[in-house]
């Protein structure tokens, strides 16, 4: 079985332009457990959270790309507020 991991890295300025199209999610600072359902792909605008899942854990920060499996199991820890835009 392969192991669930978030991957985290700079977007291509293509992937920019596509990300910025779509739906858009905000947050105060705050913590909750987030489980995946389906694949997820974030740009991050602004903010900064960590995110914690077994075996593992992420930070992403404003310009980040962020790639979430399905089937992850993950804690949110929204250090900054935050705006992401999630496809």
């Amino acid at each position: 079985m392969n192991k669930l991991e978030i991957l985290v890295r700079k977007p291509t300025e293509g992937e920019i332009d596509y990300m910025s199209k779509e739906q858009i999610w905000e947050s105060e600072p705050c913590e909750f457990d987030y489980y995946y359902d389906h694949n997820e792909t974030v740009l991050v605008e602004y903010g900064c959270a960590t995110v914690t899942y077994p075996g593992g854990e992420a930070t992403f920060r404003t310009g980040d790309l962020a790639f979430f499996p399905k089937g992850l199991n993950t804690h949110w820890i929204v250090r900054e507020k935050i705006k992401k835009y999630e496809h």
